[in-house]
């Protein structure tokens, strides 16, 4: 994508492909241990809102420059996106992520994208590809299956069609 060519780090190709990978909500992000990475199975534990943990799957592209992020940052600290200044083991912010985000965005001149439209698109993605709605639900960190057909699926007219035309009787 656009975004991908408008990285200049390797820690901003990672950022961008996590949340390609995982439709991960922006104050997510900065809370991801290392420690919360199984590389093997390609999952993270994500810490989500209200208390609540889920596993959420990664793409093998996004395992790749995660990896040579990890390798090559120079900062010493727990969490996957560390501060850039001192104190580096603190927890990042939200605004840093936003940060990082805005400057790949800038590059790339796409107006008007949010790491939430980056979410969006993510589920729909996963819709379009076969993915089960609570499979989404899931991965989305939805405590209720409306949350997620209000804002996540897609009702598109081809689709109802393309499904009807199979169905119908």
């Amino acid at each position: 994508t656009g975004l991908r060519d408008s990285c200049k780090t390797q820690r901003e190709l990672a950022l961008i492909d996590l949340l390609l990978s995982t439709g991960l909500r922006v104050h997510e992000v900065p809370k991801i241990k290392v420690s919360d990475i199984d590389w093997t199975q390609r999952i993270i534990i994500i810490h989500g809102k209200g208390g609540k943990d889920r596993v959420v799957p990664f793409s093998v592209r996004a395992c790749k420059h995660l990896q040579d992020y990890l390798q090559n940052r120079q900062e010493c600290s727990v969490y996957l996106f560390c501060r850039t200044k001192q104190p580096y083991d603190k927890e990042p912010s939200k605004a840093m992520i936003n940060d990082i985000f805005s400057k790949i965005r800038k590059r790339a001149n796409i107006d008007n994208l949010t790491i939430h439209s980056i979410r969006r698109w993510t589920a729909t993605r996963m819709e379009e590809c076969g993915a089960d709605a609570s499979v989404i639900q899931d991965i989305l960190g939805h405590t209720s299956f409306s949350t997620t057909k209000k804002y996540y699926l897609n009702r598109n007219i081809k689709r109802l069609s393309q499904v009807h035309d199979i169905c119908a009787v």
